[in-house]
């Protein structure tokens, strides 16, 4: 097992196609109520052998939690090709994630489907209960459901603030 991290604009082009089309295979439903963020600046991909198997992506954006502005390294993407889920290719990037988004922000953001915030507190994300509000195309600010996990990581040892989270932009 191999993990690289790319800075998304400089990846092989093959690479960088091949993991937007199974984005849009694992991602995209039909009806999903939000516009997602497109850019983000750094592709962490796990290789078994010349095949990728696991991809994430990362970006770093100023958001507020209640007034403080903060910037977080946001975690987002996260996907394993299905013959190679549960193997332990996820984890890998998600702890070269941690350390590479430590080494430019006090903490890591993640935002994730319910049923995913034991996988990610496992790996040493802890939940928060804050209320995450975004932007969307049409101008206005909207709201996860509070059942949406979400998750920091804390890089730094200081103490998440307080307060609603605005993520200041679309969400990851």
């Amino acid at each position: 097992m191999n993990v690289e991290i790319y800075r998304t604009d400089d990846m092989p082009p093959a690479l960088r196609d091949d993991l937007a089309v199974w984005d849009s295979r694992i991602f995209q439903e039909e009806g999903d109520l939000w516009n997602w963020e497109t850019t983000r600046e750094w592709t962490v991909v796990v290789f078994e052998g010349d095949i990728w198997t696991s991809a994430l992506q990362l970006l770093f954006r100023t958001i507020r939690v209640g007034e403080y502005p903060l910037t977080v390294g946001g975690v987002g993407g996260v996907m394993t090709k299905p013959d190679f889920r549960r193997q332990g290719y996820a984890a890998a990037a998600m702890h070269k994630s941690a350390e590479f988004l430590c080494g430019k922000a006090a903490f890591g953001l993640l935002v994730c489907a319910p049923e995913m915030a034991h996988y990610y507190a496992g790996l040493g994300w802890q939940q928060v209960n804050n209320v995450v509000t975004f932007d969307q195309l049409d101008g206005q600010k909207h709201a996860f459901p509070p059942t949406t996990g979400v998750l920091i990581y804390n890089c730094s040892g200081e103490v998440w603030p307080e307060g609603d989270i605005d993520l200041a932009g679309l969400p990851w």
